[in-house]
């Protein structure tokens, strides 16, 4: 059915205020299409699950969902809390990933970047300091690149 919605697509692109003759697009799928951001997450978690498949780096969060919610002593005991692993945030097409040192931040790049070179994507490094902490110089790299 995903083939046929996109079978015979042709396209033109408007260069220098000129467009340019009608190509085929063999690949891909349309501009703008609604089912891009669909494809892309479920393409993205895969990629995901392969890289940190049996992998125990991030941070661990415990949660209530009984209870007061503001009474912390609750959180001391161990039944009825559930813990759970967070080491990556999406956003659209952009993935941070977190954990609590830098040396743990080091293997899950290279974990990340080794999935994305096995299914064909690169990865750019980008950091970004928590608004108001200023910038500090790191030692993470991929491919020997920082």
């Amino acid at each position: 059915m995903l083939k046929e919605l996109h079978c015979n697509m042709k396209s033109r692109v408007t260069f220098n205020e000129e467009l340019s003759l009608e190509i085929t697009v063999d690949s891909g799928i349309k501009q703008d299409d609604t089912l891009a951001p669909t494809l892309f997450s479920i393409y993205f978690a895969v990629i995901i699950t392969h890289a940190f498949r049996g992998c125990d780096i991030g941070v661990g969060l415990r949660s209530r969902f009984t209870g007061r919610v503001f009474n912390l002593r609750r959180f001391n005991t161990q039944s009825k809390t559930f813990q759970t692993l967070v080491r990556e945030l999406l956003y659209a097409d952009d993935t941070d990933l977190i954990v609590h040192i830098e040396e743990d931040m080091q293997l899950l790049i290279n974990r990340f970047s080794a999935a994305c070179s096995s299914f064909g994507l690169t990865v750019r490094l980008i950091f970004t300091p928590p608004k108001g902490v200023p910038y500090c110089e790191h030692n993470i790299s991929i491919d020997g690149t920082r």
